[in-house]
């Protein structure tokens, strides 16, 4: 996405990307012609993201330190992601406020607690 900003800028051209990366490569040289704000972003321009973990029926993975990933992005990282600054500009938005990281919500409750 970064390359595609400065491609766009080369060629003064327009084009669509996430505030992220446009925070992270704008400096000076970039305007933003649409900006929807990052604390209500008209539902045309939200970027969002999920987390996926694999299911342990169909693959050999870490099942429980993957629940933990997503009981800390669900939970104490929420904090974190509202914390990321890039040129003092907060570049995303979490989606809840949670203190807590809990994954137990998200194991099924067939699963062997002592599986992998």
């Amino acid at each position: 996405m970064g390359d595609t900003l400065v491609i766009a800028e080369q060629a003064e051209a327009y084009t669509l990307c996430d505030r992220g990366t446009f925070l992270n490569v704008a400096e000076d040289q970039l305007v933003a012609y649409v900006e929807g704000g990052i604390e209500d972003p008209p539902p045309l321009l939200r970027n969002e993201y999920g987390v996926i973990p694999v299911n342990p029926a169909r693959r050999e993975v870490a099942y429980r330190l993957g629940m933990a990933f997503v009981g800390y992005l669900t939970g104490a990282g929420q904090t974190r992601i509202d914390g990321f600054r890039i040129g003092g500009e907060q570049a995303f938005r979490s989606m809840s406020s949670s203190e807590i990281s809990a994954f137990e919500q998200y194991v099924p409750r067939d699963w062997k607690q002592n599986s992998a």
